[in-house]
């Protein structure tokens, strides 16, 4: 499985983030007006670490992406008046807006959401390379050496702090959702996937075993959403001639098998 996710995806999910937003108390924010390029950058490297990390297949990386962008957001929210902590809209998210930490002072947002972001990529990516190690370590750097000569020592201290929390607040959460540490249970040997003529089975070449079958049981980042977006109840199954799952069967393929160098399809079992 090619595990590619969009730029235009995490685009997404950060916009829905940044716009979903709710009202909290006063703190002192800066007027000015805030480059995206850090947040860009951690998002390019986050997008590279899942497709050279062990196991971050894209299933798990859907989840890192939710989390990396959730903590960009909760770490910029202090310097924008317009925009609030949205922890508690969040599924069982009363629990994370206890763990997040106090903004106090002037944060100066570029340098705590680099600080959030290097800090949740190396937890979210736990099992990755020391190569990948060494590269969240020298963007880290680089940006953190681009923001001395706008703001002070004592603000960059304080930012960077309060960003390193958010993270680890946002880390620790995420333990409960189920599916923590993902990448290393790629496969669950305790799985008995069921068995019957309707049922998915392994298929050649390699014959390999379900991936995540636990997965839908997972904590949702919005309450209701399984509810919400449960599938309707598949068609029955029947091999017999003109019921519904053989008549939908052959609706599809027929028209395959008229293509050139198809062959034709003499049967509706499947």
């Amino acid at each position: 499985m090619k595990k590619i996710i969009s730029i235009g995806s995490c685009t997404i999910l950060l916009l829905t983030l940044f716009t979903a937003c709710r009202k909290g108390g006063p703190i002192h924010r800066p007027n000015e007006k805030i480059p995206a390029d850090v947040a860009t950058a951690w998002m390019k490297l986050h997008m590279r670490l899942t497709m050279t990390t062990p196991g971050f297949n894209s299933v798990v990386s859907s989840r890192s992406v939710g989390y990396a962008g959730l903590t960009l957001y909760e770490s910029v929210v202090p310097g924008f008046k317009e925009y609030h902590s949205i922890a508690t809209q969040l599924n069982n998210g009363y629990a994370l807006k206890l763990m997040l930490p106090p903004a106090n002072g002037s944060i100066y947002a570029p340098a705590s959401a680099n600080a959030a972001m290097a800090q949740i990529t190396k937890s979210l990516f736990g099992n990755t390379s020391s190569a990948n190690l060494k590269t969240i370590d020298s963007l880290d750097a680089a940006l953190t050496a681009g923001f001395l000569p706008r703001v002070s020592a004592d603000v960059l201290e304080a930012s960077e702090k309060f960003g390193q929390k958010v993270a680890n607040a946002i880390f620790e959460w995420s333990k409960s959702d189920g599916g923590h540490e993902g990448y290393l249970r790629v496969t669950d040997p305790t799985y008995v996937a069921p068995t019957g003529a309707a049922f998915w089975i392994p298929t050649p070449p390699g014959f390999g075993p379900p991936v995540h079958p636990r997965w839908g049981s997972n904590r949702s980042f919005i309450p209701g959403v399984p509810a919400n977006t449960m599938a309707p109840a598949p068609i029955a199954y029947s091999p017999v001639s003109g019921s519904v799952s053989s008549t939908s069967v052959m609706s599809a393929q027929y028209p395959m098998s008229k293509k050139p160098g198809r062959p034709t399809i003499l049967s509706s079992n499947c």
